[in-house]
This record gives structure tokens, C-alpha cells and sequence, in this order.
């Protein structure tokens, strides 16, 4: 009679109980989120197959995400999508965003997830308890009189983006080149001035920090789309993960090359430190003992980096639209051209200029996505939001919603006249998000893009964009920060 040999048996024994432990660890989980499935099959949204739930509509890949976002927003004012176990809700209309945005301050889980390999608890990462004392902190430094201290800062760094990277690509052969990565430098070293107080001629990694941040978000959302990197086993024994912690480091290196540029040019002169400026506000701080040496390094990489990359963002942006529109072009620079310089009150009646970059942000917003967490049940209107669901606002989708912006895709800056404004609910247009923990950084954005774009346009015109002929045409790849598939290349003519 054949026998089971010893060995044999002790491994089936074995896949037996773990098998056995799997399905009653399953059978446990989904016992304990018995009330979130019961509230979202009451919501309506895409069809979600087991322990993969939605991920299916991914299948496009990165290059598709930002138009899934608005796929899924369609089917309803509140919409359920889940992402492997993770429920999300869906909202879409103004008046609920008003009372979430307001209301519940939690950052999503995702927040964590992925930035804290690299930013650890800079704001947008950040728990509550965390977040109040920072951003309380942090909204002294970005009053009123400290950005228009920023002004001549921000003319210096424009100044030479058209005296070397534009002037040169309105050579004989004038190449189309891609205007994001040029500009981006540029932005960089504007922020380093103004936030870091430092000059960026005597900084030397600035070209591999920006290396550096193009690679973390090719990380994150490579992690995104390969659904067994967002469970923590398999992501800390990846290849992927060795890198992000490489990028954040070379992050934190170029801040402290920042503060050791300012130690060393003010080594015995501690007053500097007074100045309200960003990084000198914050070294304060921790000199006190209100915020410690990690703080200052992550709340300056995620500011550096943010202050500069969605600002180039809009710029590269901004120069695509008013090259596919020639008339609105003209009208952006009868209307820069009246001054001879560039001063706070000369941009503060830059009133077009603005317009036009509004309109840009509310069809290309630079960032896609607003995520909450909520920790309790909430009521919308006939819905219920479960507890332990994340709160997801697509962008793109309310900012072309038809019912609130006829013709979505037709370029009118127009949209923005002060009576236009009042006819909206103040949520159909968030690029900044709204509520307590809104951008700190808008009235710095605003700014910087302001003087950016109207010292190019005084000096060159758009003649050509080689990707795209309509505004149809520029779609976006799904990163942290929306970026054009095919870039920004236009060909450029200087002005006599």
C-alpha cells in the first residue's frame, strides 16, 4: 500500500493552516468593514472586481489616469471606485466640496503612504496635530508684505530666463525646444532666493535636485499602477523604494546646502535669522525648540519643490494656450507692454494677464486630485459617505463640468470678469483646494507667474505649437503635478 512520504505530508499540512489562516483573516476584514460595504453598494460607480476593485479602468496605464479621474466622476454627483481594498468617494458637486474641504482636515492615508519615504511629515503628509502648529508657523511668511518683498526677486530670475534660455531659442534655425524643464530651473532658483534667502549662484546641486524630483514622481507613479507595491511588504523589498529614499535624500542634502550657504555668508551675524522670509523663520524656530532639525528640512524640500514646479507648470501652459490663440496673445501684451517695469502696482493691474492664467489653471489644473480621509458617517443630501473611505476630488472634471462652465473646453479668460465670478459657487474653481488647509503658497504663485509670463511676453511672441493645434489636443499624463504628454515645445519670435 503506497504511503504519503513524511515530507509530503508536512507540506500540505502546512499550505492546509495557511490557507485556513488567509481565509479567516479575509473572513475577519471584511466582517469589520461590513457597514463600508453595505454604504457603497448603495452609491453607484464603476463595476469593482474582488481585491482589485476598480483598478481594471487603470489599464491605460499612467498616460490614461487623468482621464479616468474624469470617467469615474460622471456617473454621479457622489460616486464609489475602489482601489484594491480602499473604498473611494467620489464627489463632484461645489456645495459638498464646500462642506468636506472645510470640515474634515485629515489628509488621506495615500498622503502617508507614498510621501513619507521622501518628505516624512511636511504639510501635505502631515496629521493634524502636526499640520495646525506648522501651518500656523508657516502663514507668517506668506503675509502680504513678505511676498511683495519677493518682486525684484522674481523679475531677477525672469529677467534671465529671457535673457538666456528664450533669447536663445529664437536663434536662425529656431528649433522647438520644450520650455518646462528650462523654465523649471529657473523657478527653482526664484524659490531658493525667496523662500531660502540665499542666492542660488552659490548652490551646485540645483540641476540634480530638479533630476531628482522628475524621478520621485516617475516612482510614485510607477507604485501607483502596480497594484502589489501599495501593500508595505512587497514595496519595502522593492528596487523602487531604494530609489525614493535616494531622491529624498538628495532633497535634504540640497536644503542643508542651502542653510550652510546662509551660515557660512552669515557666520557671525545671527539677525539675518529675523527676517520673515521661509527657511530663516523656520531655523528660528528650531533654534527655539518649537520645530525640530527634521521639520525644517521637509517643510523646505516639499516647499522648494512645490513652489517651483507647478509655477513652471503654469508658465510652459500658459505660453501653449496663447500660442494656439494668437488674438488673446496680442491682448496679453498690448496690455504688459504699457509699462516700462515691474512693479507691485504695476501687476496688481495686470488684470487680463491674471485672467488668462485662471483660465489656464481651470482647464489644465496643475494639481489633478484632492484627497480626504473621513473617520465618521456623513450625510449628502440622499447619500451616505461611510467611515474609513477616502474622499477623492478630480479636478479636471469639476473644472470643465458644462454645467458650470458652458463650452468647458473653449479658451475664454473672460470666465473670470468680477460679475462672471459672482455667478458661480466659489468651489467651481479650486486649483489652490479651499478650506483650513488650502495652498499657503497661492498669493506666491499668483505672483511669480504673473512677472514670469509678462516679462516673456513683453519680449518674444508664440508663433507655433508643434504638438497641438487645439486646446483639445494637450492631454495630461497622471503625476502628482498634471504634465502635457507631449510636452511643451513651441518656437518662439523675439519682438522689435
Amino acid at each position: 500500500m503506497y504511503q504519503v512520504p513524511p515530507r509530503l505530508s508536512i507540506t500540505r499540512t502546512l499550505l492546509f493552516m495557511v490557507v485556513t489562516l488567509a481565509l479567516c483573516y479575509f473572513i475577519l476584514f471584511t466582517w469589520k468593514r461590513r457597514r463600508l460595504y453595505y454604504c457603497s453598494l448603495k452609491l453607484p460607480g464603476p463595476f469593482g472586481l474582488p481585491l482589485l476593485g476598480s483598478a481594471h479602468m487603470m489599464r491605460g496605464g499612467p498616460a490614461d489616469g487623468y482621464n479616468v479621474l474624469v470617467r469615474v466622476a460622471q456617473y454621479a454627483p457622489v460616486t464609489r471606485a475602489w482601489f484594491g481594498p480602499f473604498l473611494f468617494v467620489v464627489i463632484t458637486r461645489p456645495e459638498d466640496m464646500d462642506i468636506l474641504l472645510s470640515r474634515y482636515l485629515d489628509k488621506s492615508m495615500f498622503y502617508g503612504k507614498y510621501l513619507t519615504d521622501t518628505i516624512r511629515t511636511a504639510l501635505p503628509s502631515s496629521p493634524v496635530s502636526i499640520w495646525k502648529e506648522r501651518r500656523r508657523a508657516i502663514n507668517h511668511t506668506f503675509n502680504s508684505a513678505t511676498i511683495t518683498s519677493f518682486v525684484p526677486i522674481f523679475v531677477k530670475h525672469a529677467t534671465r530666463l529671457a535673457d538666456t534660455t528664450l533669447t536663445n531659442m529664437c536663434g536662425e534655425k529656431n528649433i522647438p525646444q520644450d520650455l518646462f524643464p528650462k523654465i523649471w530651473k529657473h523657478a527653482l532658483q526664484a524659490s531658493c532666493e525667496a523662500l531660502g534667502d540665499v542666492c542660488p549662484d552659490l548652490l551646485e546641486t540645483t540641476d540634480k535636485y530638479i533630476a531628482a524630483a522628475f524621478r520621485f514622481e516617475e516612482i510614485l507613479r510607477r507604485r501607483f499602477f502596480r497594484p502589489h507595491l501599495n501593500l508595505d511588504f512587497f514595496w519595502k523589498e522593492s528596487s523602487l523604494r531604494k530609489e525614493q529614499l535616494e531622491t529624498g535624500q538628495i532633497f535634504e542634502d540640497f536644503v542643508q546646502q542651502v542653510i550652510d550657504t546662509k551660515k557660512t555668508r552669515f557666520r557671525n551675524d545671527d539677525t539675518f535669522l529675523k527676517d520673515r522670509r521661509f527657511l530663516n523663520y523656520l531655523l528660528d524656530l528650531n533654534s527655539d525648540g518649537k520645530i525640530k532639525r527634521e521639520g525644517v528640512l521637509d517643510e523646505s524640500a516639499f516647499m522648494f519643490h512645490a513652489a517651483s514646479e507647478t509655477s513652471s507648470v503654469t508658465i510652459s501652459t500658459v505660453l501653449v494656450m496663447l500660442g494656439l490663440h494668437p488674438h488673446i496673445q496680442e491682448k496679453v501684451y498690448h496690455e504688459v507692454s504699457k509699462f516700462t517695469t515691474i512693479t507691485i502696482d504695476e501687476i496688481n493691474q495686470m488684470d487680463y494677464l491674471e485672467r488668462v492664467i485662471k483660465e489656464t489653471l481651470r482647464i489644465f489644473p496643475s494639481v489633478s486630485f484632492l484627497l480626504r480621509k473621513v473617520d465618521k458617517e456623513i450625510k449628502l443630501d440622499s447619500y451616505f459617505i461611510p467611515a474609513g473611505c477616502e474622499i477623492l476630488i478630480p479636478l479636471p472634471h469639476l473644472h470643465r463640468r458644462p454645467d458650470l462652465w458652458p463650452d468647458p473646453l473653449k479658451f475664454d479668460p473672460d470666465r473670470f470678469l468680477p460679475q462672471e465670478i459672482e455667478k458661480r459657487h466659489r468651489c467651481a474653481f479650486i486649483p489652490f483646494s479651499v478650506g483650513p488647509r488650502n495652498c499657503p503658497g497661492s498669493k506666491y504663485a499668483m505672483l511669480s507667474l504673473k512677472i514670469f509670463l509678462a516679462t516673456a511676453l513683453r519680449r518674444f511672441r508664440v508663433v507655433k505649437c508643434v504638438d497641438y493645434k487645439t486646446v483639445e489636443d494637450l492631454d495630461l499624463e497622471f503625476y502628482i503635478i498634471g504634465k502635457a504628454k507631449k510636452g511643451y515645445r513651441v518656437v518662439l519670435e523675439e519682438r522689435q
